[in-house]
């Protein structure tokens, strides 16, 4: 059975001391990887490392196959957990409606954002043949962009019961 590399942190004193066990473990092995790649070569000159065949600094492959588990790990059960997927097709149910009402009624824009894009249109030089049509998308998705997530969740709340 293959042994788990995580079965070597310590738990007990919670999850940031566990963290900085591993990144210490990681540093510990660069360190140590290098030193020994270094060693093994006859001379140490910066022309020398320039020329290497390989990389000097980096994990061991012991590490590295480890740090590929960790990074398998992660993937499966927190990067793309079922939880973490559910709150990204919520996060683009709110960025998808609040797109396409204020591009179907810009009206409802705050009224200090209507404002905003007028003058951006204002602003535009003619001689740009921008259209109106195309300001008003970059405006909205800039304006979607700078809202902080309860910001946008108020925004898809007023716009839901409007």
């Amino acid at each position: 059975m293959k042994r788990q590399w995580f079965s070597v942190i310590p738990r007990e004193r919670g999850k940031y001391p566990a963290i900085g066990y591993l990144f210490g473990m990681m540093t510990n092995d660069v360190i140590e990887a290098t030193a020994e790649r270094l060693a093994q070569m006859k001379r140490h000159s910066v022309e020398d490392i320039r020329r290497a065949e390989r990389n000097l600094v980096g994990f061991s492959d012991k590490m590295q196959r480890e740090v590929a588990m960790l990074m398998d790990f992660l993937h499966r059960r927190v990067y793309w957990s079922p939880e973490i997927k559910r709150m990204y097709r919520q996060a683009e149910e709110v960025i998808e409606t609040l797109f396409n009402a204020f591009l179907s009624d810009e009206q409802l824009l705050p009224a200090r954002e209507l404002l905003a894009l007028e003058e951006r249109v204002k602003t535009i030089p003619k001689r740009c043949r921008v259209s109106r049509e195309h300001i008003k998308r970059r405006f909205i998705c800039d304006y979607i962009a700078s809202l902080t997530d309860q910001q946008a969740l108020r925004e898809y709340e007023r716009i839901k019961a409007s």
